[in-house]
């Protein structure tokens, strides 16, 4: 039995190089200006959010490390969990999640 024939590529079509990246100016036009203008946007509010995650895990260290040294006894559970003023703590001993909430006060 014959094989099929292929289909002959067009040679008029410059073909793409693997991994090319396409200019959005050029395929979009004003919505590439848009869309550029929100992707700098989301990249200043990723690095805020970065940066506030690092200081949010150097807080929980420091939490965890006072809790440790208060000699503070866990639940049967193995939570720690206590209120002080406003503040309520909960630590899962998975992966040592610390969770802080404020607590409202009845005036």
């Amino acid at each position: 039995m014959a094989k099929p024939k292929r289909a002959e590529k067009k040679k008029d079509a410059p073909e793409k190089q693997s991994g090319e990246q396409q200019d959005l100016f050029e395929l979009l036009g004003s919505k590439g200006k848009e869309i550029a203008a929100a992707a700098v946007i989301y990249k200043k509010h990723h690095q805020v959010r970065l940066s506030a995650t690092k200081r949010e895990v150097e807080q929980k260290t420091i939490i965890l490390d006072l809790v440790k040294q208060a000699k503070i006894k866990g639940l049967p559970n193995g939570h720690t969990k206590f209120t002080g003023g406003v503040i309520e703590i909960d630590i899962e001993p998975r992966g040592e999640l610390v969770k802080v909430k404020e607590v409202k006060e009845d005036w």
